[in-house]
């Protein structure tokens, strides 16, 4: 398997001879096992390796991220070309830049830190047999009367960190988990609740029927919810039943103007009743909130607070779709 110190240190060479001023690199490996059943048969099995690379050059207050899992000297050379032109474009960021040397850690002992387990990796048959222990244990819970899936899972990953600053250090782990999703009830009273466990080492993980048991008597204790299509909520009933709530999460399709109405709808209706509301969206990063202000405050233009928040390399979707909420929230 590759070294990832000598893959960020060629990174960061890489870097230096296409031009860029400071640089940091990043190399990660892993390989993952993972076994489903259902009904007592295997459902998937699924195995995975591979490595990923990712470097960053900075020209002044000025930088480009690129990343790849073609580990190639040629690749690697041309990721940095390609980052150091991306960054002689990219906008000054006060913020960005690398550590100075003296606040850089020189020692760490990772071996207290005991992440990772050296014994063998688990075989498919081992992970299949603790999936269908934990998928019986949970059936065999009163009140369970099927299985969404169990499943048992193993990974293990390494990471290197390195900078031009003369950090480069790294860590690997491992993962041992268990799974179990179980279902109560029939048709529209159907209900669903799981258990998930995992550790870094194997001999500490709970034992399957353990996990499988916990998921059954969680979803047998769910109160049952009737949903009947005939008498759905109209959005003043809906709103009845929220007014006293704190936090509502109204989810969406992208894509879909309907749902953003509806979350406009649900907008108004809360600031009827409750005055000032604090509105999250995940359109806009949490760093872009001086010009977010800026723009509800009408201090700047929208193509300004378009331009200024990079919504179009962020988060690409049609600002139309959006800008129905945005403007509500500019209005009140």
């Amino acid at each position: 398997m590759a070294d990832l110190g000598d893959l960020t240190a060629a990174l960061l060479d890489a870097a230096a001879r296409a031009g860029a001023e400071a640089s940091d690199a990043l190399a990660v490996a892993g390989d993952s096992l993972s076994v489903v059943v259902r009904g007592g048969a295997l459902e998937q099995a699924e195995r995975a390796e591979g490595v990923d690379i990712g470097l960053r050059v900075l020209i002044g207050r000025r930088q480009a991220c690129v990343s790849s899992s073609d580990t190639r000297r040629e690749t690697i050379t041309a990721m940095a070309e390609r980052a150091v032109a991306m960054a002689r474009e990219a906008p000054e960021d006060p913020f960005c830049g690398l550590a100075d040397p003296a606040q850089l850690a020189t020692g760490w002992d990772l071996a207290a830190l005991d992440l990772v387990d050296r014994a063998p990796p688990p075989a498919p048959k081992d992970l299949e047999t603790a999936a269908l222990e934990a998928e019986a244990a949970a059936l065999a819970v009163p009140g369970v009367s099927k299985m969404d899936e169990a499943g048992a899972s193993w990974s293990s990953s390494r990471i290197h960190l390195a900078a031009s600053n003369g950090f480069s250090g790294g860590y690997g782990r491992t993962s041992h988990a268990v799974q179990a999703v179980a279902i109560c009830g029939e048709g529209l009273g159907m209900e669903r609740d799981h258990a998930f466990e995992s550790r870094n080492h194997a001999a500490d993980l709970p034992d399957p029927a353990e996990v499988g048991r916990r998921a059954g008597e969680r979803t047998a204790a769910m109160p049952p919810i009737v949903v009947e299509p005939a008498k759905s909520a109209t959005l003043p009933e809906l709103m009845t039943k929220l007014r006293n709530e704190r936090l509502v999460y109204v989810g969406e399709t992208h894509t879909a103007y309907g749902d953003h109405l509806l979350q406009l709808d649900v907008l108004r209706a809360m600031a009827a009743h409750e005055g000032e509301l604090a509105v999250g969206v995940e359109w806009f990063q949490a760093r872009f909130q001086p010009v977010l202000d800026d723009y509800l405050a009408g201090r700047i233009s929208e193509a300004e607070f378009l331009r200024d928040t990079e919504y179009y390399e962020r988060w690409r979707f049609d600002y139309r779709l959006y800008r129905p909420i945005v403007r509500f929230a500019k209005e009140n």
